[in-house]
């Protein structure tokens, strides 16, 4: 267990400040600049045979496409910028890109742990959103502890599930950051170890393909912006890897979740014999209306059995989840209790 436990709330301590790490803003232009180039890439693909004819419409539409990922890493890059946390004398002031907030941690009424490392304080519409993703992880583990710490027990929503979910699989990496000399434990039944050699082993036959053909094609044809295909896959391969630490991550399987089995099995079920459906109303000869009152009773049926049966799944195993949950929470509030100490 890490000693995490240097937040405290004494009246005597200077204000802490918490800002997003420098590693955030790089993740973003990174991510920003692979969007250009892949958006934009796409788009010249899609006109190198006739750049002034109705392809210019396809290359318009598929750069527009490109707006959202690139606004999304704008709002990262300002996130950087303005966003910071600091806590003194038990008050939190949370400077967000376009708001300045305080509240007061033992007047906080409500507190509800998101699954996205989001700390809800207040009901709305006086809610003070804390978003714990965008500090290091170090510093993320200290605002967990000091909030769980420093709110009322009775307040606190969704914990059990948070401490599942967030806080000891952040726990665990940064021990791994930490000491990197002690060996990753084995996977469980329901995880998986994420490596960049599992990236590679799709990245570098993809990309030693993919480069000389392309190349020989545009070298052939004379159009040089076929280029850009390649150029995207590396850049996407190397992004890949490298987001993932040298002695990989261990993730959590998502076929290993029951209610994710059982939802796939029934969409594939359903969803064909929905579109058989479909096809025996369309090769028919009835009228019109009766074939879309027909495809429509058809999908309406099909929703509602996939949705009993998958809710049936999720109660199943949401019972089993309850039990790993409680045993972590367990685990760090014992873990709590050595630092403490």
């Amino acid at each position: 267990m890490i000693d995490l436990s240097d937040v405290s709330p004494d009246s005597g301590n200077e204000p802490r400040i918490f800002r997003p790490p420098r590693e955030y803003l790089h993740r973003e232009l990174w991510s920003l600049i692979l969007t250009l180039i892949s958006f934009l890439g796409i788009g010249i693909l899609i006109v190198l045979d006739d750049p002034f004819n109705m392809h210019l419409s396809g290359f318009l539409f598929v750069g527009s496409l490109g707006l959202i990922p690139g606004l999304i890493a704008l709002w990262g890059i300002l996130v950087y910028r303005n966003v910071s946390l600091t806590l003194h004398d038990n008050i939190v002031t949370v400077q967000e890109v376009f708001q300045r907030q305080e509240v007061n941690l033992s007047e906080v009424t409500e507190a509800r742990w998101g699954s996205d490392s989001e700390l809800f304080l207040n009901p709305r519409p006086n809610s003070v959103v804390i978003n714990l993703k965008y500090y290091h992880l170090e510093d993320r583990l200290r605002l967990i502890r000091y909030f769980h710490r420093e709110l009322k027990e009775t307040v606190q929503i969704h914990w059990n599930q948070f401490c599942f979910q967030v806080a000891i699989p952040l726990e665990e990496r940064l021990q791994q950051l930490q000491h990197p000399e002690t060996e990753l434990r084995a996977p469980g039944s329901e995880e998986i170890l994420i490596t960049r050699r599992r990236y590679d082993r799709i990245g570098i036959p993809l990309n030693a393909v993919l480069t000389p053909t392309v190349t020989l094609i545009s070298w052939y044809q004379g159009q040089f912006g076929f280029l850009i295909l390649p150029a995207m896959t590396i850049g996407w391969w190397l992004f890949l890897r490298y987001s993932i630490p040298k002695r990989g991550m261990i993730q959590e399987r998502i076929w290993a979740r029951e209610d994710f089995r059982v939802m796939t099995y029934l969409l594939m079920a359903w969803g064909s014999a929905g579109l058989i459906g479909f096809v025996i109303l369309l090769r028919t000869e009835l009228p019109e209306f009766v074939k879309i009152i027909g495809g429509l009773c058809l999908f309406l049926l099909c929703l509602e059995l996939i949705l009993k049966m998958y809710n049936s799944a999720t109660i199943r195993c949401q019972e089993e989840r309850r039990k790993t949950k409680a045993a972590a929470v367990e685990e760090w509030e014992a873990g709590q209790k050595t630092d403490l100490s």
